[in-house]
């Protein structure tokens, strides 16, 4: 069987992640068709490091040479993006947040019924080991849950609030779980630091 052709734009944290994913655990069925970062220096220079092709511009990606494309550039860059793949009839994988705002997510959302295909959210908490180990363990109704999410967030981009970059894995997985619930959201981030811990807005 032919092996399906996925395009990766943005080679960053997250799209070397899928990039070694796919290439990890899909490379019977998967071959990566080429990469595109933000300028023609860094896709060089990425697909290089990476042994990869890559294309020069998104208009080089067309349903002849790719079948799927993640998108997982900047989050001010979903948009723009995802309107030139879409608009060619190929599905995308956007990195969340899918966009900046409803009203971009919805244009995206027609866009993609207008050309008969389709887009998948980078949701991937929905599929993590433990979760999934989780909805299995459980049968009792929730009246609340509270996240709490811990980690480095060194190397992450800060083009987006903490609320739509991290917060959102949250709320899908609350919705999932307590799907008639209307829950009343609110984060915070604090930024530790060595002897004192400072809280930031989020």
């Amino acid at each position: 069987m032919e092996k399906l052709k996925i395009a990766v734009i943005g080679a960053g944290r997250m799209g070397t992640k899928h990039i070694g994913n796919l290439s990890a655990y899909f490379k019977d069925d998967v071959e990566i068709s080429g990469i595109l970062c933000s300028t023609p220096q860094s896709t060089m220079e990425k697909a290089k490091d990476l042994n990869l092709p890559y294309f020069n511009s998104i208009d080089e990606i067309n349903k002849a040479n790719t079948d799927g494309v993640i998108i997982a550039a900047s989050t001010n860059k979903h948009t723009y993006t995802a309107k030139q793949i879409l608009r060619k009839g190929i599905p995308c994988l956007i990195e969340k947040p899918l966009t900046a705002n409803l009203a971009e997510a919805k244009e995206l959302i027609k866009i993609a019924a207008e050309n008969n295909t389709f887009i998948l959210p980078g949701h991937i908490e929905h599929y993590n080991p433990t979760y999934l180990a989780l909805k299995r363990a459980i049968s009792l109704p929730f009246r609340n849950i509270k996240a709490y999410r811990v980690g480095n967030t060194q190397g992450r981009k800060h083009d987006t609030s903490v609320v739509l970059d991290l917060m959102i894995h949250d709320i899908g997985i609350i919705q999932e779980l307590m799907p008639k619930a209307s829950p009343a959201l609110s984060a915070n981030m604090m930024k530790k630091t060595i002897g004192k811990t400072t809280p930031k807005s989020g």
